[in-house]
């Protein structure tokens, strides 16, 4: 497609451009049986990549390292509960809309998929101690279908001759609701380019992810450092990656910090509506 200048271009104008390209091609359609190859504005990207916009691995990262043997354990991917039943249709580029999470309040009582990635021969599924059955794994993966218990969804692998060879598990998240701000790298280079990726996170007091608690987070930058963007893995979205404010997406964001070419600390703290805020230090050399 050719360069667009967008300076002079009206909001429609803007949405016009884009839905001239190809977004939204990985994305879930959950309206039909057929998933059109480009969806509307404001989907902003292909959703095709096993790595999300902020740079987590997303299950099918996960389900690639296992075939490749660089992942040993057994790894959940559940099936997002708040659209348990609907009919959907995924794209050709994307092997499923499975998440990492058992944590899905006000779902209680509702089915859903559950995809176990392991290279052994079999495995068992069990939802607080009690086995939901034992399947044969077909290409490195096995699908159960469980009813949404809040508590312990754990994975236990086997070999040919029924050793266990490894367990993986997914703990519902707690009642309390806290931030959670942690850094890829808490040390840059103080020369007015080098960046740090800060995530924020919906969690409880343990650190477990809430996957349907998302709100919007402000981040404030003082020190060594200056905010260059903020963002999340929302495909769809109207926010401004620019802006100081961004919605979480399945419980996180991330901001992304630059130094201004002094040395010294950088602070970085995310703050939201009701909950306290947080603060990470890091340091410009």
């Amino acid at each position: 497609a050719p360069f667009v200048r967008v300076d002079n271009l009206t909001q429609k104008e803007v949405k016009q451009c884009i839905q001239s390209f190809v977004y939204g091609v990985n994305t879930p359609s959950r309206w039909g049986t057929q998933a059109p190859f480009s969806k509307e504005y404001p989907c902003q990207n292909a959703a095709i990549g096993a790595v999300d916009l902020t740079g987590e691995p997303e299950p099918f990262a996960y389900y690639v390292a296992t075939l490749w043997g660089a992942y040993d354990k057994p790894y959940l991917a559940v099936r997002p509960l708040d659209h348990a039943g609907e009919e959907y249709t995924l794209g050709k580029w994307r092997a499923t809309d499975a998440v990492h999470s058992w944590s899905w309040p006000g779902q209680e009582g509702k089915t859903t998929d559950v995809e176990v990635y392991t290279k052994a021969q079999e495995v068992e599924l069990i939802c607080n101690g009690i086995s939901l059955g034992r399947k044969a794994t077909e290409n490195c993966k096995a699908v159960f279908q469980a009813v949404y218990t809040p508590g312990k969804l754990e994975a236990v692998a086997y070999d040919a001759s029924g050793s266990e060879q490894g367990r993986g598990a997914l703990i519902t998240a707690q009642a309390e609701t806290k931030l959670t701000i942690c850094a890829e790298e808490t040390k840059i280079r103080a020369n007015g380019e080098d960046l740090a990726y800060v995530s924020v996170e919906i969690t409880d007091n343990a650190g477990i992810r809430k996957m349907l608690s998302d709100r919007k987070i402000t981040v404030s930058v003082s020190g060594a450092g200056r905010l260059a963007a903020v963002g999340s893995a929302a495909c769809r979205t109207e926010e401004s990656y620019l802006g100081d404010s961004f919605t979480t997406y399945n419980g996180r964001m991330i901001a992304i910090v630059r130094s201004t070419g002094l040395q010294g600390t950088i602070t970085v703290t995310a703050a939201a509506e009701g909950l306290t805020p947080v603060s990470i230090a890091l340091e410009a050399r």
